[in-house]
């Protein structure tokens, strides 16, 4: 970060201790969230410009994923997955939430455990914390609100060695994920490794762009199905924003005083760039950046599986 993206920085974090003084908030009140991103470049425009080949690279594969992931914020890695693997495993979770779908389908809400002892949960997205269980928990976001519709799994790994699910317990200890963890601790320190899955099934209000962050985590989404264009919902990622912390800053201070949910910048929402790649493909990505879904058709289907290092 430069010098005045430094100093910008500074005066946006200082501004929100300010932000109770009657001069100051009207003068808060006045500007736009997301204004300043107006002559922002993103760093890429396209997914394949992000993109690196494990076949190709080789030996040099951390090397050039942590060097755009430097740059860019986020990074696609092909070819580290064997497809058959990978089918595999979305098979088999398909067959695991099955059960859970069909209830949810006739109409059940709240949370409850089922016969074989998952806990389950049926309500609006943000109303209720499934990582507070140490367990895992499989849920369904309700229509109402942003990502309607999306079924997730928490603590996939625990999932995969107490229920018997070795195709997904495979996918979660290839080689794959030891070499993720080598290309995020080239670029930040972590500790915390954990391991969930998505399903995000003709979602049409997806979470608008936002920042997870003001600080450092990275999550990897592997695609469990191709994702060739936008209208399947890929993950999407505004390239280079990770680095404009002086802009986010800006926009956080902004949000607050206006009431708003904070992290939240749907001014950028159209000029995400999807992050697209075949089955098997892993997007790893800084969530301080600005970072969003893509609504979807009925008819398509987007799974993964998403690490976090934190």
């Amino acid at each position: 970060m430069t010098a005045p993206m430094r100093a910008r920085r500074w005066a946006w974090r200082a501004a929100a201790k300010l932000r109770h003084l009657p001069v100051a908030a009207r003068v808060l009140a006045g500007l736009e969230p997301g204004r300043g991103w107006r002559r922002f470049t993103p760093t890429a425009t396209a997914a394949s410009a992000l993109t690196v080949d494990a076949g190709a690279a080789g030996a040099a594969l951390e090397s050039r994923a942590i060097g755009i992931l430097r740059e860019h914020g986020v990074v696609i890695l092909t070819g580290l997955a064997d497809p058959a693997a990978v089918a595999a495993a979305r098979d088999e979770l398909a067959r695991f939430l099955a059960p859970f779908e069909a209830l949810w389908a006739q109409g059940a809400r709240g949370e409850g455990v089922s016969t074989d002892g998952i806990r389950w949960v049926a309500r609006r997205k943000g109303t209720v914390n499934p990582l507070a269980d140490p367990a895992s928990v499989v849920c369904l976001w309700t229509e109402e609100g942003d990502d309607g519709g999306n079924v997730g799994v928490t603590r996939a790994d625990q999932l995969a060695r107490t229920r018997g699910l070795p195709a997904l317990a495979a996918l979660i200890d290839a080689p794959a994920q030891a070499r993720l963890a080598a290309i995020v601790a080239g670029v930040h320190a972590t500790g915390e490794r954990r391991f969930d899955l998505l399903k995000k099934p003709g979602v049409a209000r997806p979470q608008t762009a936002h920042v997870d962050t003001a600080g450092s985590f990275f999550y990897a989404f592997q695609y469990l199905n191709d994702m060739r264009e936008p209208a399947d919902g890929p993950y999407a990622y505004l390239p280079g924003s990770h680095r404009r912390e002086d802009l986010l800053a800006r926009d956080l201070v902004l949000n607050r005083l206006a009431g708003r949910a904070v992290r939240d910048l749907p001014a950028l929402a159209g000029r995400l760039v999807p992050m697209t790649g075949p089955a098997g493909s892993i997007v790893l990505s800084c969530q301080r950046g600005v970072h969003g879904g893509l609504p979807q058709p009925a008819g398509r289907v987007r799974w993964a599986l998403q690490t976090t290092f934190a």
